[in-house]
């Protein structure tokens, strides 16, 4: 965190710094969106829902985009053949390390490299990356939901200062038990209460800083289990889609991603349902869940999640 709080300070500092390539262009014409929240929040569940649109993609979590904006901002200074290749590195199969299954990043270089000099930006570079993921086809917008973003979200907004954010929000208990209860192994330093507890809040905090932006809105895990037509239709209407009825039936089309073979994602192979509404009661102790109350109190009352 330290590192990352460094690196913040000094991506500050470049943004006032002379710039030879800039983060994003005005009349850019596309624009993705993000789905925010803090992690076991229901994002895969919705990344699922939204992907049996037929003019939307997401693709299944990645870990590059937050810190290839920092490095974009430091490296501001090179030529755009070394800035191209130092984005698009941790995406080749040589160097790279991410979850995309069937993604070839060796071939999407030389377009990167091909922009015009007007068009070469970073958000047009990763537009291009997303774009060239195997299963983006003929959609019409892109979208992402890896947790992770919610750390970078302060860099992600100043990059795509047009995008649209879906915040997920879950009762922070259930967070905080289900990163338990899927151990270090699964979830590192979020298994442990005080730091599943931290990431809730931050995720709580961020949208009520930006909840009046008027390409920002608050969905309910609780709400898309519960009556998942409702929200879904206002999602689509919110990203300007139609809603379609194949959109509940997300576990009918189960991706071959190796990443969702993992055992904390059994459930996306079964109809939504409301079972892990309230979990937290089985899971965490009483010493736990004092714990919870007294760290999440404040956000808790302000979304509405009852103290008992």
């Amino acid at each position: 965190m330290r590192r990352l709080k460094l690196a913040r300070f000094l991506f500050i500092l470049a943004k006032v710094l002379p710039k030879k390539f800039k983060y994003h262009i005005d009349e850019a014409q596309r624009h993705p969106f993000f789905i925010i929240g803090s992690g076991r929040n229901g994002s895969t569940l919705l990344n699922k829902m939204l992907n049996q649109q037929s003019e939307l993609f997401l693709p299944s979590e990645q870990y590059f985009l937050g810190p290839s904006i920092l490095k974009f901002g430091f490296s501001n200074y090179s030529s755009w053949q070394h800035l191209a290749s130092l984005m698009v590195s941790p995406l080749l199969s040589s160097l790279g390390r991410h979850t995309w299954d069937d993604f070839e990043g060796d071939q999407l270089l030389q377009e990167v490299l091909e922009l015009p000099k007007k068009n070469r930006t970073f958000q047009n570079l990763i537009d291009i990356i997303f774009r060239h993921h195997s299963q983006y086809g003929k959609r019409k917008l892109w979208g992402d939901s890896t947790p992770l973003n919610l750390v970078y979200f302060p860099e992600i907004r100043y990059v795509f200062p047009k995008s649209k954010y879906i915040f997920l929000l879950r009762d922070g208990r259930d967070v905080v038990a289900s990163f338990k209860k899927g151990g270090e192994e699964a979830f590192d330093e979020l298994a442990q209460i005080h730091y599943g507890i931290s990431r809730w809040n931050m995720s709580a905090k961020t949208f009520r800083k930006y909840e009046r932006s008027s390409n920002t809105i608050l969905v309910r895990y609780e709400d898309v289990v519960s009556n998942p037509q409702k929200e879904l239709r206002r999602i689509s209407a919110f990203l300007d889609v139609t809603y379609e009825e194949k959109m509940l039936h997300y576990y009918e089309n189960q991706p071959s991603v190796s990443l969702y073979r993992q055992g904390h994602y059994q459930g996306l192979a079964e109809p939504v349902h409301t079972r892990s509404i309230g979990h937290w009661r089985s899971i965490l102790t009483d010493q736990e869940i004092e714990a919870c109350h007294h760290s999440m109190r404040a956000n808790l009352s302000y979304f509405g999640y009852k103290l008992d």
